[in-house]
């Protein structure tokens, strides 16, 4: 060795040089095997998070309001538009429509009317007599349109006041309406819809915390629909499309009550009426059961 080193010293040295770089090398190579490097570091954290830890839980879309209502009773659809089909103008999934309309309808029990009003015409007093909703009170009076409300104040055929009157001297949860059919030879859509509209705001005023349901004009019989040129269904219709839009989906609702007496051509089964209008006294539990399975939560109202 000492020969070769004396002879060969250029050689001698590289050959050492070589050999320290590899011992070197050899190290460092281990060294990067034992140590994740960064990048597979960061890949573990943009993954899934492991099975250990639970993801995110799904939010339930069920409102508050299920549990305001009985506990036997599901969700059910809201009331659908006039004549089973979309509204003229509006369609199935227009987000223009407010969200309480499709969602917020749910089932309850009687005792959700005890303190409700029910203001209406004759097919309103005949709801007094035989929908069973003892616990409700009700301004009626035969032949009852939209302007005898406050601009001519008609009196309730039972008690002599009038709804200014009652409103005044009684707080309401929730106020009913069902007034139009006797509107229907006086004035435009328009006309109708701005005074409907009026009285809503001087209700509103006497009941600030009253949930307002704005009732559907229910349809007349075919055969009188297709011979009177005033009180038919599509003029009905039309109205009730005007109705539908005086509600706001917060703490006034329109309710399609005309689904619960509409035949699949959107006429009043002739057999619930013997005058082709009014509903026969054996059918009002329609009227109430269809009320039972729409109403709106106290819980899910906002007042402005």
């Amino acid at each position: 060795m000492k020969l070769f080193l004396r002879t060969c010293p250029l050689i001698a040295i590289t050959l050492m040089i070589s050999f320290t770089a590899a011992v070197f090398l050899g190290a460092g190579t281990a060294l990067a095997k034992s140590v994740p490097s960064e990048s597979a570091s960061a890949g573990v954290s943009s993954c899934s998070p492991p099975s250990s830890v639970p993801a995110d839980p799904v939010v339930s879309t069920e409102t508050s309001s299920a549990k305001e209502c009985t506990s036997a009773a599901s969700r059910i659809s809201p009331p659908q538009s006039e004549a089973g089909v979309a509204s003229e103008g509006r369609s199935a999934d227009d987000s223009s429509e407010p969200e309480t309309e499709r969602n917020l309808f749910c089932a309850s029990d009687r005792s959700y009317f005890n303190d409700a009003l029910f203001i209406g015409d004759s097919l309103t007093e005949d709801l007094q007599k035989y929908g069973g909703l003892e616990g409700a009170s009700f301004f009626t009076h035969v032949g009852l349109n939209i302007y005898q409300l406050f601009e001519k104040p008609q009196t309730d055929a039972k008690t002599g006041a009038t709804l200014r009157q009652m409103l005044q001297s009684h707080r309401y949860g929730k106020i009913y309406v069902l007034l139009g059919i006797n509107e229907m030879g006086t004035g435009t859509t328009g006309y109708f819809a701005r005074h409907y509209s009026a009285a809503l705001s001087v209700i509103r005023e006497l009941q600030p915390k009253a949930i307002l349901y704005v009732q559907s004009i229910l349809p007349v019989a075919a055969e009188k629909s297709d011979e009177d040129p005033v009180f038919n269904n599509p003029r009905i219709r039309e109205r009730n499309e005007a109705l539908r839009a005086l509600a706001n989906g917060r703490n006034i609702f329109y309710f399609d009550l005309a689904a619960a007496f509409r035949d699949e051509s959107g006429n009043l089964p002739q057999k619930y009426s013997g005058d082709d209008v009014h509903i026969k006294a054996k059918y009002y539990p329609l009227w109430t059961d269809y009320l039972l399975k729409n109403t709106v939560p106290s819980k899910e109202v906002v007042f402005p």
